[in-house]
């Protein structure tokens, strides 16, 4: 996620990806409340966020329909993560979420649906060096496990 900002929800992706984003361009922003999350929207447009389903001021689902009815942010992409084990994911994709994820998941999972829907999942694995891709994904695999 080269030289994306980002915008997140759930403690646990800021804290591993604010550590790799100290070794890239990335720019991580923490928001804990639907409210927190909205003023830093309006600071600077997130190239994506990340939303958490449980909220503690505005469930994550009514605040992703929120987002994307908002002509200043209906082209963010926006990703559910969510623990809850049934519903969810009919739910995610009538609030229009871009992408959906229970967890627990794998920082892989995750790294490839921010990489898809920002476009950049073909381009940056040619581009970080001429190695083959399953090596340039072992790489990409190596950076997430000090997470």
């Amino acid at each position: 996620m080269h030289g994306c900002s980002l915008l997140t929800t759930t403690a646990d992706f800021a804290n591993c990806s604010g550590r790799r984003s100290r070794r890239s361009s990335s720019r991580v922003e923490e928001a804990d409340t639907a409210g927190h999350a909205r003023a830093a929207i309006r600071k600077r447009l997130p190239d994506l966020i990340l939303l958490d389903v449980g909220l503690p001021d505005l469930d994550g689902l009514s605040f992703c329909h929120e987002l994307k009815v908002d002509p200043r942010t209906a082209r963010v992409p926006v990703v559910i993560l969510t623990g809850a084990d049934i519903g969810t994911s009919a739910a995610a994709r009538a609030a229009h979420a871009d992408g959906f994820l229970r967890k627990p998941f794998s920082p892989l999972e995750l790294l490839a649906v921010t990489e898809r829907l920002l476009g950049r999942l073909d381009r940056e694995l040619t581009a970080r060096d001429d190695s083959p891709p399953a090596e340039q994904v072992q790489l990409y695999a190596q950076d997430l496990r000090t997470c």
